[in-house]
């Protein structure tokens, strides 16, 4: 049972660095996105689906728009069996809760 909850969270953590990277998003601002700020869009009609992500920083809310390599991560991690959530992580999308909740399940 460890060896596969540890598994859980190396996968979490990739998907994590993948949606990080790909989004463009600056780590105090991907520790406030909560999945509400997040719609999966086409960039423009019959291209490939980007990620419109609601920013909350020190001057308000600002709109980022990603890569299309940050929609597959977020897809993944958005699934129940993908992740081991805590009820406290059930609305939050962001690094220090998320391998938090995984990390404290083992």
């Amino acid at each position: 049972m460890k060896l596969k909850e540890e598994s859980l969270a190396i996968r979490l953590r990739v998907h994590l660095l993948l949606f990080t990277v790909n989004s463009g998003l600056r780590p105090d601002e991907a520790k406030r996105i909560e999945l509400r700020d997040i719609d999966i869009v086409e960039d423009k009609p019959g291209e490939e689906e980007i990620l419109h992500i609601a920013v909350r920083g020190k001057r308000g809310v600002d709109y980022c728009k990603t890569m299309p390599g940050a929609v597959h991560p977020f897809k993944r991690m958005k699934e129940p069996t993908a992740l081991n959530r805590t009820n406290s992580c059930s609305r939050k999308f962001s690094a220090s809760c998320s391998i938090r909740s995984s990390t404290n399940s083992a």
